[in-house]
């Protein structure tokens, strides 16, 4: 879509999520789905097979293994991630435990290409009263085959990650030190390979100056040396850490708008000024001469990218002017060969692609081997290089995410023939049962167009509810000549005629001249249109009686005459949204609500379905197999996350169940199946179940095995969520220490107590006889003789914190007496003993300062008051100041 940021419609998931466990379903085989993306004749003659129309934003650049070069992941904006096992020549969806709708950028350890760190997305951020935030980090093990929830975060559109490849560890076989920032996050570390994280650095001018929607470089940008710097590109320029993140070096001030860092260690900038090359880590630039980059007038040089096979060849892409007001979105790449000398445009080839080129952002991704390879965004689809980035083509196999307009269906006239409208791409057809599809322009809009309930009635007459953007009215579009044209049908008044009901069209299964759209009936195969009384809407039909069945309010109707006349049967509380009926039973199957309904003649029952990871039942369309009806579907999307129990199946009418959804981790090669299912309808010839994922596309599944059996509902729910622990914008570890000046508390200062005691017995108090400032100090006395024990606060830090620990301490008595800092591990237990002050016998009050670094596996620390033997210790003025 060229006119709007996002992609997919956003709605708001209704109900506090949960993470309440689930009993586990038995285990079965992982469904067997096909994937269905839009491959034309022309592409088929030619070669390409699946196909792959793309459809949705890529959010970042391709991650590629560094490792292994065939292994490659795209981020999508709200349709998820694609893996590539085979250098991009096909993708396949990969979401096995990823539980937001889309991805914002990857990460694929440069030493082990099974270890890999991603940053979950949406169109929005999660908001208060969710529940547990789908968004932030994911770890995979096993090249993105399944996913881990390792760290929450609110923030749906920004985010970048980068490993630091000089913690890799031999023993262990991968990289243990990562970093991730976005716009409003601070800057975040992980020392243990990605499983656990802290904030080191609050949000400050390091990190992005805006989110996704605002800018084209929004998402972030992070880098990470051999060395361990980390640059990062944020509000105010480039900037530099050579400490693991605690203090950044401003290293370029101003606009900055991409960063790399070449094989060789040098780092290189661009901007609307020029490209720059710094060979000491970024302490001085030279700008590069960039003959030809002047096509950008006084607009930005973006997203520079060097190839580690070759740091002489280098792309970027130019923003000519605003990428928000310039119409076309004209931003094209360009390449060097020399070093940054001289730029040539880069050429696309759009030849193979299945829908229009919209312009995108010019993300490129050099193969880190191979330097005439590369791998970029064309349109909304993965495009490839095997020149050195001097011209791309098409090259997304496999990648389907169209989204459908509503609803569709098959016409008992010609089930091979089958119309869909797309929410942003106008719509294709298919006379070969989904084999090859045919794109039309069928708005008229030239780049794309928002099409809703298409149908096609036969091979001839194809209709459509056509929209100038998702929320306006529809207007009847039709075609009477195979989609070779589309006409706007117009009223009485002269006026297009638009959808006053559901966006739901249907062909007459006995009189091939009938039709419905919406409220609208044709009785003469396309030819003139007339508004329905009696419904709104028609859904489905009985394959034996041929009796039409639809809505009208918040009541179901039925026509035996053709849509002529209509007559009530039944009330539905909230109305429904979609419709399907077991001819066998009489039973009328009903979306209302978010719930599945079924009148059986005396009322409605709410039966129950499976639930989704968080808990949520809901079922927003419902499919019957009209040769076999008490096959039952049902599927609906979460739209804030994606839905694991998004399609559901049942062989005996709603009393068992399966879950479709793919929850186990994937086998190379393998794709995971469809999410945010909107749309199910079964072929009434081959009996599989055609559905729409939003901007997950089209798929298709064959119908369940001859004694095929579900279980209960709550059997076949999706394993629940393990809530990840959710960051916030300020550091966790602030290094603060309570009442220092111990001049809060009664008896003992407050924050301080006894923590161990290894003999004898210790008294704590607050002496406010005894001070070396303010009113009062700690005093800790042994009791009727020799003690040993200590007094302490905990304070929360992390690996390789390093601090200042200072204060005042005095002794009194033969006791000796040790002021420390005691870190422990995530399980309380002490590892280390680091003394910071020292005192024994009659000894007034004496400073103590010292520098502290934590080891390894440190969670926490005390700071401790240690006193062996028989007399009394008094502490005062007590501080802790981070480095």
């Amino acid at each position: 879509m060229r006119n709007s940021l996002i992609l997919c419609a956003a709605f708001f998931a209704t109900g506090a999520a949960s993470a309440t466990a689930l009993a586990a379903a038995p285990s079965v085989t992982a469904p067997n789905w096909i994937k269905m993306p839009l491959l034309s004749p022309a592409g088929k003659k030619a070669g390409v097979f699946p196909g792959g129309e793309g459809a949705q934003w890529p959010r970042n650049p391709i991650a590629v293994s560094p490792a292994d070069p065939n292994f490659l992941l795209l981020p999508i904006d709200v349709g998820g991630l694609y893996r590539s096992m085979d250098g991009g020549k096909t993708w396949n969806i990969a979401m096995v435990g990823w539980d937001a709708r889309g991805a914002n950028a990857f990460a694929i350890d440069p030493k082990n290409a099974k270890h890999v760190l991603g940053v979950g997305s949406n169109s929005m951020n999660w908001q208060d009263g969710w529940g547990p935030s789908p968004n932030g980090l994911y770890l995979s093990k096993d090249k993105a085959a399944s996913w881990k929830h390792v760290l929450a975060r609110d923030e749906g559109v920004t985010g970048a990650v980068a490993w630091d490849p000089s913690s890799y560890d031999k023993a262990k076989g991968e990289c243990t030190r990562a970093y991730y920032n976005g716009y409003g996050i601070g800057l975040h570390r992980s020392d243990d390979g990605g499983e656990t994280w802290r904030e080191v650095s609050a949000p400050n001018v390091t990190a992005p100056a805006r989110d996704w929607t605002q800018g084209p470089n929004g998402t972030g940008l992070l880098r990470v040396d051999a060395q361990g710097g980390i640059y990062t590109v944020g509000a105010e320029g480039a900037f530099r850490s050579t400490d693991g993140g605690k203090t950044f070096a401003h290293i370029r001030k101003g606009e900055v708008d991409g960063l790399d860092i070449t094989s060789d260690g040098a780092i290189v900038i661009c901007s609307s000024q020029g490209v720059f090359i710094s060979h000491d880590r970024g302490d001085s630039f030279t700008m590069l001469a960039g003959k030809g980059l002047e096509a950008r007038g006084s607009g930005s040089i973006n997203g520079i990218v060097v190839s580690p096979a070759d740091p002489k060849r280098m792309i970027c892409w130019l923003v000519p002017i605003s990428p928000y007001t310039k119409p076309d979105f004209d931003w094209p790449r360009y390449v060097s060969w020399d070093g940054g000398a001289t730029w040539t445009r880069a050429r696309t080839d759009n030849t193979l692609a299945e829908l229009p080129p919209n312009g995108r952002q010019g993300y490129t991704t050099w193969s880190p081997k191979d330097p005439n390879v590369a791998w970029g965004i064309g349109g909304d689809w993965a495009t490839i290089s095997t020149d050195g980035g001097k011209s791309f083509r098409w090259s997304n196999n496999g990648y389907n995410g169209v989204m459908l307009g509503a609803t569709f269906n098959f016409s008992p006239h010609a089930p091979g023939t089958v119309f869909l409208g797309f929410q942003d791409y106008n719509g294709a057809f298919t006379k070969d049962g989904g084999a090859t599809w045919n794109y039309r322009d069928v708005s008229g809009k030239g780049w794309g167009g928002h099409e809703y309930a298409a149908l096609a009635v036969d091979e001839s007459l194809m209709i459509s509810g056509d929209a100038d953007s998702w929320g306006t009215p529809r207007q009847l579009h039709v075609s009477r000549d195979g989609g070779t044209t589309f006409t706007t049908i117009k009223g009485a008044d002269g006026k297009p005629m638009e959808f006053h009901g559901s966006d739901v069209t249907f062909a007459d299964p006995a009189d091939g001249n009938v039709c419905f759209a919406s409220d609208i009936r044709s009785a003469d195969h396309g030819a003139t249109w007339a508004r329905m009384d009696g419904c709104d809407g028609v859904f489905t039909a009985n394959p034996v009686t041929n009796v039409l069945y639809g809505r009208k309010g918040e009541s179901v109707v039925r026509s035996s005459d053709h849509g002529a006349t209509w007559t009530k049967v039944a009330d539905i509380a909230g109305g429904l949204v979609d419709l399907a009926l077991d001819h066998k039973t009489g039973r009328i199957y009903a979306a209302s609500q978010d719930r599945l309904k079924v009148y059986d003649g005396t009322g409605w029952t709410t039966l129950e379905t499976p639930k989704d990871q968080y808990g949520h039942e809901r079922v927003w369309t419902v499919a019957v197999d009209p040769q076999q009806p008490s096959v039952v579907y049902v599927g609906a999307p979460q739209n804030t996350y994606a839905s694991a129990a998004t399609v559901c199946r049942s062989t005996d009418g709603g009393k068992t169940w399966r879950n479709l959804t793919v929850t186990t981790p994937l086998p190379a090669g393998a794709s995971g199946g469809p999410h945010e299912v909107s749309c199910i309808r079964v072929n009434p010839k081959t009996r599989e179940a055609w559905l729409n994922g939003e901007c997950y596309g089209m798929w298709r599944i064959a119908p369940p095995a001859p004694g095929a059996q579900g279980v209960s509902a709550a059997l076949a729910s999706a394993p629940a969520i393990v809530a990840a622990p959710k960051s916030t914008d300020a550091p966790m570890h602030s290094l603060a220490v309570s009442n220092g000046g111990m001049e809060s508390g009664t008896n003992a200062p407050e924050g301080w107590a006894v923590t161990w005691t290894g003999s004898g017995s210790l008294a704590l108090a607050r002496d406010t006889s005894e001070h070396h400032a303010g009113a009062a100090s700690l005093r800790l006395a042994s009791v009727g003789g020799a003690a040993k024990g200590q007094v302490s606060q905990i304070l929360e830090a992390a690996p390789d914190m390093t601090f200042t620990v200072s204060g005042w301490v005095k002794s009194q008595g033969g006791a000796t007496v040790n002021v420390a800092v005691q870190p422990m591990n995530a399980a309380w237990t002490p590892i280390a003993f680091f003394q910071t002050g020292y005192v024994q016998g009659d000894a007034g009050w004496t400073y103590f300062e010292k520098k502290v670094t934590l080891p390894k596996d440190t969670a926490r620390f005390g700071l401790v008051l240690l006193l062996d033997g028989q007399g009394t210790a008094w502490l005062d003025d007590v501080s802790v100041e981070a480095l």
